[in-house]
């Protein structure tokens, strides 16, 4: 629900993918956040922004694969269909393309079987009706 691009995947990108979610969502308490283990996700910085918007963190068990399986598809899916005949030259190419892209198909046509059969940008506003909010 919210993104960043760098040179690096450290805990500082993973915190401004979650700023910017939290500032375009405004969650209210109780916000489920489901990771996997990595250091990005249980570094100290993280974890208290997740505990300053009163999030419901849900981490995977060690040596469970399958929240890495469903990421890595997608950004396999964003690579084949956005840059498979263009290699971006920089990071602000790779922003100009991406975000985009994310936004306009990912987010608002892509039906995900992992949502069931839903478009990401669908499912926040039924868990939302109903009085929770996922992410």
């Amino acid at each position: 629900m919210g993104g960043s691009v760098s040179e690096r995947c450290d805990a500082d990108l993973a915190l401004e993918a979650l700023d910017r979610a939290v500032a375009r969502h405004a969650p209210g308490p109780g916000l489920r956040h489901h990771t996997d283990r990595g250091s990005t996700y249980t570094a100290g910085a993280y974890q208290r922004r997740l505990r300053d918007v009163k999030a419901v963190v849900r981490m995977s068990p060690k040596g469970n694969g399958w929240d890495d399986a469903v990421a890595e598809a997608t950004l396999g899916t964003i690579e084949a269909e956005r840059f498979q005949d263009h290699v971006p030259k920089d990071l602000v190419a790779v922003r100009r393309a991406l975000f985009p892209y994310i936004e306009g198909t990912d987010n608002r046509v892509r039906l995900h079987s992992t949502l069931g059969y839903e478009t990401p940008d669908q499912v926040p506003r039924q868990t939302t009706a109903r009085g929770a909010r996922a992410a």
